[in-house]
């Protein structure tokens, strides 16, 4: 758009506001304007919600085992599921923010939670059988 267009616009709209503070008609008018292009863009786009999670999986993994941990994921819906993994910094890649399966994101935090879970073993002085 050329500059000369762009004033035009900004000096019309300015004036359609202006008019707006003076008739209540047109002022309802361009606020279900606003409304509607308002839902056609939050439509198009998932809105930003922050999902609370209150499950520690390291320490649901550690106090019940692994099993339950992986019971406890299943009841989770998959919003709930990433943020866990972001909560807890277990996908550094983040490509499992994207995912749209359950069982994928239930995996991966079943597999990092066991991974930190077992990390130390290797200097607690014991003989660990394979």
């Amino acid at each position: 758009m050329s500059k000369l267009v762009l004033e035009d616009v900004k000096a019309s709209l300015k004036e359609i506001i202006s008019e707006a503070k003076k008739d209540s008609e047109l002022k309802v008018l361009l606020a279900q304007l606003i409304e509607l292009v308002s839902d056609e863009s939050a439509s198009g786009k998932r809105a930003r919600v922050k999902v609370d999670v209150d499950i520690n999986p390291i320490s649901l993994a550690a106090n019940e085992g692994i099993d339950r941990l992986v019971e406890e994921l299943e009841k989770l819906e998959i919003e709930q599921l990433v943020a866990i993994i972001k909560k807890y910094g277990l996908d550094k890649t983040r490509k499992s923010y994207k995912w749209k399966t359950k069982e994928k994101l239930v995996s991966l935090i079943k597999e990092k939670v066991s991974a930190s879970s077992t990390r130390g073993d290797v200097f607690s002085g014991g003989e660990r059988s394979a």
